[in-house]
């Protein structure tokens, strides 16, 4: 039987994760297939395909708007070519709520210098809306942006895993982390797995770091559900350079600095000796020559002639 999704809120989750001996793989953009137009299915995090690699996997989130109460059979295919597609099937029981509009009681806000107002009083600053044509701008040096999400009403509400993803993959890899205010990764806040409930007054935080992969401009998406409201949609263009190959600079060590020492010794110690056996050569070869080249040049010896007398 085909596993079942029946939360009544938040969307549902996938990941592409890459083992070995492979390295990467391209995927092109996923396709949905749902059984019955009462509920419409959307994907966020992969919608135009991306390269998975060891140390970075796929993430894709599927967004759901009941148009009625029913459970439907969702089949998303992956094409990863030259290979065969992923496939993957489940059942969604969706349930229809009242949508009470853009809810006023969050405010969404950037933790930089200027605290930028991305949401608050039911609404979308003009320059995060996705369909702006003057977006938000992150230069190459912004690799790291951390948001807040406030609740300022009186109630408490509830907030679904969040999704932040480029819109081309290729450009920039983006990996969501969990902040409090000790940090990013230290502890609970705007989940990205499961839903958080904020009560009046309480505050959460997420962010998303970038790494650019290649020269570009891309669109960063953001998608926050709320339950029983409209879900918080916004954008930012990131401003991308391909990374800079670094080589590692030669540095004299200790250790490197007593090889060379030692090696140089020894290269003396060598030297020392070979100059040595070629002069006790030598030597020995003047003493074999020697008595030769002595007689060689030995004058005859002549007696002096005498007159004796008689």
């Amino acid at each position: 039987s085909l596993p079942i999704d029946n939360r009544a809120f938040g969307p549902s989750s996938f990941y592409i994760v890459m083992h070995k001996p492979a390295l990467f793989q391209e995927y092109l953009r996923p396709t949905l297939d749902v059984s019955s137009d009462k509920v419409r299915v959307m994907v966020r995090g992969a919608d135009n395909g991306g390269l998975v690699t060891l140390s970075h996997p796929a993430t894709m989130s599927m967004m759901y708007e009941c148009k009625e109460n029913a459970t439907v059979e969702v089949t998303m295919t992956v094409p990863i070519p030259p290979f065969l597609p992923l496939v993957g099937r489940w059942r969604k029981q969706c349930v229809m709520n009242a949508n009470a509009g853009p809810s006023k009681s969050l405010k969404l806000t950037l933790d930089n210098d200027l605290r930028s107002s991305v949401y608050s009083d039911g609404a979308v600053a003009p320059e995060f809306k996705a369909e702006s044509k003057s977006l938000w701008k992150l230069g190459a040096a912004d690799r790291l942006v951390i948001a807040t999400l406030e609740n300022v009403g009186r109630v408490d509400m509830t907030i679904g895993s969040v999704s932040v993803s480029p819109a081309n993959p290729r450009s920039v890899h983006l990996a969501l982390l969990e902040c409090d205010v000790l940090g990013c990764g230290s502890g609970s806040a705007l989940s990205t797995r499961e839903e958080v409930v904020l009560g009046p007054g309480e505050v959460a935080r997420v962010g998303f770091r970038m790494v650019c992969k290649e020269t570009a401009d891309t669109e960063i998406q953001g998608y926050i559900p709320v339950f029983g409201y409209q879900p918080i949609e916004f954008g930012m263009q990131k401003t991308c350079h391909a990374p800079k190959v670094r080589r590692r600079r030669a540095y004299i060590t200790a250790g490197r600095y007593l090889f060379l020492v030692v090696g140089l010794c020894l290269l003396i110690t060598f030297a020392t000796l070979y100059i040595a056996y070629s002069r006790s050569s030598l030597q020995k070869a003047a003493k074999v020559f020697e008595p030769a080249a002595a007689a060689g040049t030995q004058r005859p010896s002549y007696s002096t002639p005498s007159i004796t007398r008689v």
